[in-house]
This record gives C-alpha cells, structure tokens and sequence, in this order.
C-alpha cells in the first residue's frame, strides 16, 4: 500500500542521499576508466530517463488516460530528460552550458518542494526521484569526470534560451488550455511560487530568482582578475 508523502520526511531525504551517493562512487570509478567507457556509461544511463517518459507515455495510451494538456513533454525537466542524451552522444559544448543552469536550478524547487502526492513504493515516486535526481547526477557528470566548467556565455545562453522557452510555452499553453513551465498558473502543491505574487507577477520575480540561481552557479567557475 502506498503511503501519502510528506515533505522532509525519511522519504523525502533519503532517495537524495541514495542516489547521491550512486552518483559520487560513479564519478569515481569513472575518473579512472578511458574516455570511451565513460562516453559510454555516461550516455546510457542518460537514456533511462527519456526512456521512463516513453513508458509513461505509452502506458497512458493503452489505457485512455494520456492527455496533451498534462503529458506532452515539455515541462522543463521533461524536456531535459529528453536533450541529455543527445549531448552525452555528441559531448556538444553548447548543449552543456545550456542544460547545467537549466537542470540544476530548475530542479531545486523539485527537490526541496516536491509535487508528489504518493509516497514509497509507488511508481510515480520511484519516477519523480530517479528523473529529477538522475538530471542533476548526470549533468554534474561532465563537470566532475570531463572537466567542463560553465563561462559567462553559457550563463547567458541559458537566459535567452528560458526566454525562448517561455515564449513557447505561453501561447501553447493557451492553446492547449495546459500549464508547461508552469507559466499560466502556480504548480499545485506548495512552492516557493506561493511567495512570488499571482500571475503574471509571479513569472517575473522567477525571472529575476533565476537570473540569481544562475549566477550563484556560475559563480564558483568565474576566474579572479588577476592584479596589474
């Protein structure tokens, strides 16, 4: 029988010392391996998570509950899941930059807040840790194994790429009479969009919190001018 989640409980916090950990010891065997092994490992663990979509999406269609308002894949960890592969097959640079502030500050709220109804064992519970955690593992993968460190164009090509994103989604969501992105209404359960003002004022302030998430990830990698 499953069991009704509850924030900051042993449910909550464990999968995030689980997969933490899963994580740690395979940057650090993976250290140790040639490029093509961690090429390899990298990019086929990558596609478990578009693969759990698939299945979901799937599923949903052999039993009449998928709809386009809710399941297309375009939320923005969705979409990732979705993009990952494609950067770990061709090591794209550009592809990094882009999803290193994306993923690691997008998934924050889903961490620390999680949209959960379901506690363990349920499916949807093993889904949403194992997606939003697994992003963040594997886009910390390049930065820890291959030594890729974010610069100040990436910061800003995740900005206009958001932008571009949230260009999308408005009238698609209008369209569809959805919410992708969240940008017609708050997610349902509590967040940290409680605090941030009704629509449209709500967007606004996450487009300056993200611009200082951003940053704050940027910041450790931004070199020290060196004196004159």
């Amino acid at each position: 029988m499953n069991s009704q989640f509850q924030v900051f409980s042993l449910e909550h916090i464990l999968p995030v010392v689980v997969i933490a950990t899963a994580a740690y010891h395979w940057f650090e065997w993976s250290k140790d391996q040639r490029y093509g092994v961690q090429r390899t490992s990298s990019f086929l663990i990558s596609l478990i998570l578009p693969a759990l979509i698939i299945f979901d999406t799937l599923q949903g269609i052999h039993v009449g509950s998928y709809n386009v308002t809710e399941d297309l894949p375009l939320h923005m960890c969705r979409l990732a899941a979705f993009i990952i592969p494609i950067m770990f097959f061709s090591k794209n640079r550009w592809l990094f930059g882009i999803l290193y502030f994306w993923i690691l500050a997008g998934t924050l709220q889903a961490i620390i807040t999680p949209d959960l109804a379901s506690g363990f064992p349920s499916y949807e519970y093993l889904r949403y840790w194992l997606l939003h955690l697994g992003l963040v593992a594997l886009i910390l993968f390049p930065v820890v194994v291959y030594g890729f460190k974010p610069k100040l164009r990436d910061f800003w090509n995740a900005v206009w790429t958001a932008q571009l994103y949230l260009l999308i989604t408005l009238p698609l969501n209008y369209w569809l009479g959805s919410n992708y992105g969240y940008t017609m209404q708050k997610p349902p359960g509590a967040s940290i969009a409680d605090l941030m003002g009704p629509w449209p004022w709500y967007i606004l302030v996450g487009e300056v919190i993200m611009l200082l998430l951003f940053f704050l990830l940027l910041l450790p990698f931004l070199r020290k001018a060196s004196p004159t």
